[in-house]
């Protein structure tokens, strides 16, 4: 614990291609033996701001992102303390300023979903679910506010890195939703809290799905992936809206045909509700 306390302390610009290597092999570490390492309070943080700081490279993050949905697997009886819930939060937030591989990404908003899920209070377990999933929203919000700046969609490069942080973006919320809905058979998640975040989730895609940006293959299939996810952890919670997002699926097909995505999310749709008793 000790280097990991000396590591943990330095800001990603502080260290080189070396210690990061370093990091890499303790990131290997900490997720071999992140139950023990997790069993005394007093490490929780320096360990999760060791995965924060080794995350931030790609040489790295791969091993720290693992060792960061260890140590939410095995600490959750710690996470739930504030200073904990801040350094998770901090972790999420700064996940846009990076360029991560979608697949570490991933990882870790499952592992700080996990996490979040093991909160006993009902209220912060909501509140807390509800901020990590607004961390990814302003990534894709970006992407709509663009139809209302000509001069920066005229700019390829801008265009293009808006557009992958969009896509990243829409990758986390569909993370978040898959572990969701692993909670909800465990009976951790309540219907309360699926509500609240449907309800900040479609809102934000159905703008999506009526701009122009979903002429781009990578957004409108990770828009469609993302969707998929929330609806299989909303369950009857969609049914409200379900005219509303079928419309919005074939309305996008019709448009761009090559796109088999919305065709293939309406189908797992449809089949969803023909196995869905509630629908019957």
């Amino acid at each position: 614990m000790h280097f990991v306390n000396i590591l943990s302390s330095r800001t990603p610009a502080e260290l080189n291609g070396c210690q990061f290597l370093v990091y890499k092999s303790f990131g290997d570490v900490i997720g071999s033996y992140s139950k023990w390492l997790s069993s005394s309070k007093s490490n929780i943080k320096p360990l999760l701001l060791f995965c924060a700081s080794g995350i931030s490279k790609s040489i790295s993050s791969n091993s720290c992102s693992v060792a960061l949905r260890k140590l939410c697997e095995d600490a959750s009886s710690f996470i739930h303390e504030p200073p904990i819930l801040e350094i998770l939060f901090w972790i999420s937030e700064g996940m846009g300023e990076v360029n991560l591989r979608i697949e570490d990404e991933e990882e870790i908003i499952s592992a700080i979903t996990h996490a979040l899920c093991s909160i006993l209070d009902k209220e912060l377990r909501k509140t807390s679910l509800a901020r990590l999933l607004c961390s990814s929203y302003s990534a894709v919000e970006k992407i709509i506010d663009i139809d209302r700046d000509e001069l920066l969609r005229q700019n390829s490069s801008a265009y293009a890195q808006a557009l992958n942080i969009a896509v990243r973006g829409l990758h986390r919320m569909g993370a978040l939703f898959s572990h969701l809905a692993m909670s909800i058979t465990s009976g951790l998640i309540d219907d309360d809290t699926i509500s609240v975040l449907f309800g900040i989730f479609w809102p934000l895609l159905e703008k999506l799905s009526q701009s122009s940006h979903m002429e781009n293959t990578s957004l409108s299939t990770a828009a469609c992936r993302s969707l998929s996810s929330a609806i299989h952890s909303c369950g009857q919670h969609f049914q409200i809206l379900l005219p509303k997002i079928l419309e919005c699926l074939s309305t996008n097909f019709l448009l761009y045909q090559r796109h088999d995505c919305f065709l293939r999310t309406a189908t797992r749709i449809n089949l969803a509700v023909l196995h869905n008793p509630v629908f019957s």
